[in-house]
């Protein structure tokens, strides 16, 4: 089998060669974000962790994807793709229906903040910037839509601005693309020859208060050879992230302040929100604007992040074994093979069993519990998947408070009211732990790993990837290579292991982001693995008393007390990077928590399950000393390095 570069490691949109391939690869599951009644009438906010998705959500919509999807409708795999952009009205059979020009803010925008000038001309001169930008974009995209070349045929294009609307000093208020070209390049390289310059600021450059551009381009008035281009306009502005804070904040006030004829879309990601946008009850949107949060989308709707992630995998792995393998999720085994543990197993059903009748000592309570249990059929592990299950339940009754008389024995009803799923789960992660089977296997616990985040399933899918490629080389068979349960978790060990080495890497406040993220799993790692799994299958996290987050968003208290300044910053980042997912509002014994779940990747890590649910209330006190002792030991080994 002839076998391309990983598909899994070309994440970024913009590494994905043609839009055809583009297309190819693209799931169109992710589409499911957009509420299909107002995607056309809202400003569309997405915002995600690095490697959310947002820059290939917006490349879709822009007319090189549109028209090639539109000249592939009919073909798989890139029929599924156009029959849900019909359905959003993005496209027809005429062809598409929406205008998108795609603009990044990662370039020259923030530069801006270091020109030596007051605060109101810099503010002017980015708006001016991005009204530039905009034009020059949409010309780009209109022409591209027609099938012309830009800029050599600008002309063909007439803009007039919407009725109403007062346009700054030498810009025509009607005109061809020639004239608003002309007038937006020049005012474009005005800007950046002063950006770029060592001397003082020398030219008088004109400086915009609002986004008039986005009437200017209108879907209504923007024509080539005289004819309407698309039936609706959308500016889309990625890596907003990458502005100044006083920039990104400016932007945000005027989408707030305006309601044009012409969409705006925005993608930035987590890291752009404060410390204190983190900690607030949330965004109020109006009508006006549609926040979407990828992640968040995903963790609410798991069953189709794990079909949209699926569809990404098989698409991958379609396209690089040539048709040769065509589901991913086939390639990865999801029981345990006896062969695999045979040796492990060989005598451990007996030692459990000699375990739970020394723990149970000379009562008859647990008799017709053990009775059941030797009547079960199965695999040597399913069998002791039982009789671990089991060990658990005693412990548990035998540290109850209230016991039941010893000549008392327990019902075969009582075991089945008591041995519920959890349970079951919670003793294949104590035999994970205790005899080193497989846990960390199978692709729906895959999908559990990547915390909702498709870049993280991608980078954990690569690593197998790799290994299914190598053994399809190697094999003299045609058969689909199979990774065995034991194999996977020993790859995604060693991935998630070396992730967790580069969070220092990774983030800002990066020493007590770690100290934080090693005192949870620490935690969680205690009271998951308690003999009576109290918290079964176990804890992932830790929640803190929605009284003590709103002290994480005061200012006043926050500059009395550096520990919390430095405990608010590290879970800020670790939300704004997907190393935390935070819940807010659980109510759970009587009080509100904002609850700090773990990535699941990192609960790999720490050999805890990828199940949600388990967690342990902390004070900031007690989260602040994890940090403070972590500086404190960080300091000790700077110290000793110089011995």
């Amino acid at each position: 089998m002839m076998v391309r570069r990983n598909p899994f490691f070309m994440r970024f949109s913009e590494r994905l060669g043609s839009d055809a391939n583009f297309l190819k690869l693209f799931s169109p599951g992710v589409l499911d974000v957009f509420p299909p009644s107002t995607i056309w009438e809202t400003t569309n906010v997405i915002r995600s962790s690095p490697g959310g998705g947002k820059t290939s959500l917006l490349r879709l919509f822009t007319p090189n994807s549109l028209l090639a999807l539109h000249a592939h409708a009919n073909l798989p795999p890139y029929d599924e793709l156009y029959t849900r952009l019909r359905e959003l009205d993005a496209i027809q059979d005429e062809g598409p229906t929406v205008l998108g020009a795609m603009i990044s803010c990662a370039h020259d925008f923030s530069y801006l903040e270091d020109l030596p000038l007051e605060d109101v001309q810099k503010e002017r001169l980015f708006i001016s910037l991005l009204n530039a930008r905009i034009v020059l974009s949409i010309l780009r995209s209109a022409l591209t839509m027609q099938r012309y070349k830009f800029p050599d045929d600008v002309k063909k294009i007439q803009l007039s601005c919407a009725p109403g609307i007062e346009l700054p000093k030498g810009i025509p208020v009607q005109g061809t693309g020639s004239d608003y070209y002309a007038w937006a390049r020049q005012l474009e390289e005005d800007i950046c020859k002063e950006i770029d310059s060592v001397l003082p600021f020398t030219k008088a450059i004109p400086g915009h208060g609002t986004l008039f551009s986005l009437w200017l381009v209108n879907s209504e008035s923007l024509l080539c050879d005289g004819a309407r281009i698309a039936k609706r306009v959308a500016v889309m502005l990625d890596d907003v992230h990458e502005l100044a804070p006083r920039q990104r904040k400016k932007l945000i006030s005027l989408i707030s302040a305006t309601r044009s004829p012409t969409q705006l879309w925005i993608a930035e990601r987590l890291e752009a929100l404060s410390t204190e946008d983190w900690f607030s009850e949330g965004n109020k949107e109006g009508r006006e604007r549609n926040t979407i949060y990828l992640e968040l989308h995903w963790r609410e709707h798991h069953s189709r992040f794990e079909k949209f992630a699926g569809n990404v995998a098989d698409r991958r792995t379609d396209s690089a074994s040539e048709g040769q393998i065509t589901s991913f999720a086939g390639c990865l085994s999801d029981v345990i093979e006896p062969t695999e543990i045979e040796r492990r197993l060989s005598g451990a059903i007996d030692k459990q069993v000699s375990r739970i009748r020394e723990r149970a000592g000379s009562t008859r309570k647990y008799n017709e519990w053990i009775s059941l249990k030797e009547e079960v059929k199965g695999s040597p592990y399913d069998q002791l998947v039982e009789w671990r299950s089991l060990e658990i339940l005693i412990e548990r009754d035998l540290q109850k408070r209230q016991k039941t008389f010893d000549f008392y024995e327990l019902t075969e009803e009582e075991l089945q009211a008591n041995e519920k799923s959890n349970v079951r789960t919670g003793a294949q992660l104590f035999m994970n732990k205790e005899l080193k089977l497989p846990y960390y296997y199978g692709f729906s616990r895959l999908c559990r790993m990547a915390s909702s985040n498709i870049d993280q399933f991608l980078a954990l899918s690569g690593n197998l990837f790799e290994v299914i490629t190598s053994a399809s080389i190697l094999s003299l068979s045609r058969a689909v290579p199979r990774i065995n349960a034991e194999r996977q978790e020993k790859i995604l060990k060693q991935a998630i292991d070396k992730k967790w080495r580069e969070i220092t890497q990774m983030v800002p406040n990066a020493s007590d982001v770690r100290c934080l993220l090693e005192g949870i799993g620490n935690l969680c790692q205690v009271e998951t693995y308690k003999p009576t799994a109290p918290y079964a299958p176990g804890v992932t996290g830790i929640a803190i008393l929605m009284s003590d987050r709103e002290k994480l968003k005061n200012p006043e208290i926050l500059e009395r007390n550096e520990l919390y300044m430095r405990l608010a910053n590290a879970i800020a980042t670790c939300l704004a990077n997907n190393l935390l997912e935070g819940r807010l509002n659980h109510k759970c014994k009587g009080r509100e928590w904002m609850v700090l779940y773990l990535n699941r990747m990192f609960c790999v890590h720490f050999d805890l399950p990828l199940d949600y649910g388990g967690f342990r209330e902390k004070s900031l006190d007690d989260l602040c000393e994890w940090i403070g002792k972590g500086s404190s030991e960080s300091r000790k080994q700077e110290t000793a390095a110089w011995f």
